[in-house]
This record gives C-alpha cells, sequence and structure tokens, in this order.
C-alpha cells in the first residue's frame, strides 16, 4: 500500500501505523469529520480549502481563484482589527 510504503521510508513507526489502520475509533473520527465538511461546507472533493467559514475553494481552482480568495480574506482580517 502505498501510504504504508512512504510511512516505512520515511521512517515511521509501522507498529504504530498498523494500530492507526486497525483503530475502529480513528476510522469512525474520520468518516465524522468528512460527514462534518460536507454538511457545513458541501465539501465534496479534495483539496478543499474553507477560508473564515465562507469561501469554499475547490482543489481544481485556478492559483489565481485561491490567491485571489486568500489575500480577500486576509484584506478582510486587516480591516476588522
Amino acid at each position: 500500500d502505498y501510504i504504508k510504503q512512504n510511512a516505512k521510508l520515511a521512517g515511521a513507526n509501522m507498529a504504530e501505523i498498523e494500530a492507526c489502520y486497525e483503530s475502529k475509533e480513528l476510522q469512525q473520527k474520520m468518516v465524522d469529520s468528512r460527514e462534518a465538511a460536507f454538511k457545513n461546507y458541501n465539501v465534496d472533493s479534495t483539496p478543499t480549502l474553507v477560508i473564515n467559514d465562507t469561501v469554499k475553494i475547490g482543489g481544481m481552482d485556478s492559483y489565481a481563484a485561491i490567491k485571489e480568495a486568500l489575500d480577500a480574506a486576509y484584506e478582510a482580517s486587516q480591516k476588522a482589527e
């Protein structure tokens, strides 16, 4: 499996990696997180950026669109201070 192979190459503790894969609690947390992202922000693909709980940027958006959204969020945060 690709993730395990990369973890091993990075020097990760393989027993800990296996424990994560087998953890039902962790699996449920991942499902809950995915469901909350869909419910709260309509996240339906990865990667997705949600900026300040309002702007949703999909992974296929252009660099220019992402930069514009981040710049606008930064400007708004500076005005709020």
